[in-house]
């Protein structure tokens, strides 16, 4: 595939993985899944019309880190802003938990504390 191609469709599964899946259709499983082929399919219906399911694949294989395929279904990995069910039971946190905060943003943090964003 070609790499402008690639990244297009990269950036595309990001928002509808992420966080506008009804823009081709979708409906995503609890925890942010749905079908491969049914994917394939509301992509080839809304502008990618040849596309191939290897293609999306290929993107899944390039950027792992990004995206999984398990047992045929698709995810994003991180970074929805939809309200997803998070896997496995809560668990309580290590006395010290380490957290990266940019050096610009250190002092918010200091005074305010942590606070959620629209990112889960």
């Amino acid at each position: 595939m070609h790499p402008e191609r690639r990244i297009r469709l990269s950036k595309f599964l990001t928002l509808i993985l992420r966080h506008r899946p009804e823009q081709v259709g979708l409906v995503l499983g609890a925890r942010g899944r749905v079908p491969l082929t049914t994917l394939v399919e509301a992509l080839r219906a809304h502008g990618w019309d040849d596309l191939r399911g290897g293609e999306v694949e290929e993107v899944v294989r390039l950027e792992a880190r990004r995206f999984e395929i398990d047992a045929g279904l698709i995810r994003a990995r991180y970074g929805h802003s939809l309200t997803l069910e998070q896997p496995g039971p809560a668990v309580r946190p290590p006395e010290w938990l380490y957290y990266a905060v940019p050096a610009a943003n250190l002092e918010r943090v200091r005074v305010e504390g942590l606070r959620p964003e629209r990112q889960q």
